[in-house]
């Protein structure tokens, strides 16, 4: 009796593993390939269009950066500069300092009126009263004093003082070191200090 379940048993096993090796050999391998062979395409096709835009993002970064500072300096460049305007009390002598690092003391009774920062090729200012300047050196970017009767004071770096008062019908200049060209409305040619 015991060979007799010991043999019922292996039949049952053999009966398992028939039932197993019949389904391996119904599948169909050709098949089975052709699907993990589309995936693989996949995959990498994904893959190397992961690769392109990351490539191109990195190439087109760096134009990107620098067309955006530009655009945002240009439209700094075109935005309106407010105007100071220092009064020197009567009595009182004020020191100013200007966005470029020029220092200019404004006598009693004067006034001064210059830009928040300087934006063109010239710095300019304009005076009534009198003031001593001394003017921080720059070659690219003249200095300009532009007085009331059209009379333009012009440097690159120097030290000078003027006094035209509105009610004095003469401008006087003195110019302390280097050069200073003035603009006189009714001469072509500056007068050079």
């Amino acid at each position: 009796m015991e060979k007799q379940v010991k043999t019922d048993e292996d039949i049952s096993c053999i009966d398992r593993w028939m039932g197993i090796l019949q389904l391996h050999n119904e599948s169909d391998v050709e098949a089975r390939w052709q699907q993990l062979h589309k995936r693989i395409v996949a995959l990498r096709f994904r893959q190397n269009i992961f690769r392109f835009v990351r490539n191109a993002a990195a190439v087109l970064l760096l134009p990107a950066l620098i067309a955006l500072f530009h655009v945002s300096r240009q439209s700094s460049a075109l935005s309106p500069v407010a105007q100071i305007e220092i009064n020197a009390a009567y009595g009182q002598i004020s020191q100013v300092d200007l966005p470029d690092g020029s220092k200019v003391w404004l006598n009693s009774g004067s006034k001064l009126t210059y830009p928040q920062r300087f934006t063109d090729n010239t710095r300019q200012v304009a005076l009534i009263g009198e003031a001593y300047f001394k003017v921080q050196a720059d070659k690219q970017h003249r200095f300009e004093v532009a007085l009331p009767d059209g009379l333009i004071a012009g440097a690159y770096g120097t030290e000078f003082n003027i006094s035209t008062y509105p009610d004095d019908p003469k401008a006087e200049i003195t110019l302390v070191s280097g050069r200073l060209a003035v603009n006189i409305p009714e001469i072509e040619s500056p007068c050079i200090l």
